[in-house]
């Protein structure tokens, strides 16, 4: 309701979910993103993870196009932009700059 996008239609590229140590990390890769869209995936993930839902859920909220369908917004607590991608024509350099809490030998090689 609070997104100032020209379009809803956002496409992800790449999506993973995983672990590491006691952390849930949420590796999201999109052309672009919508007001709270990582914390909107994300509080839906937890509510399945939780029980609260069955994984089959998340199809329905999707299909429904309604955001009041889903479950809480994540809290903003953790969320952390990793990195920014531009197009090569801007030849702008890339840096990965993990979180604080993830050591290099944390991180999943071959993501990024």
């Amino acid at each position: 309701s609070q997104c100032q996008a020209r379009s809803p239609i956002k496409t992800i590229e790449h999506s993973e979910l995983r672990a590491a140590g006691p952390w849930l990390i949420l590796d999201i890769k999109a052309d672009a993103f919508l007001h709270h869209m990582v914390r909107n995936i994300m509080g839906a993930l937890l509510a399945i993870g939780e029980n609260k839902y069955p994984a089959e859920w998340l199809k329905t909220v999707i299909a429904s196009k309604n955001r009041s369908e889903a479950w809480i917004t994540a809290p903003p607590n953790g969320l952390y932009l990793v990195e920014v991608g531009y197009p090569d024509v801007w030849q702008i350099p890339s840096t990965l700059q993990l979180p604080w809490f993830l050591s290099d030998n944390q991180a999943i090689s071959g993501v990024y």
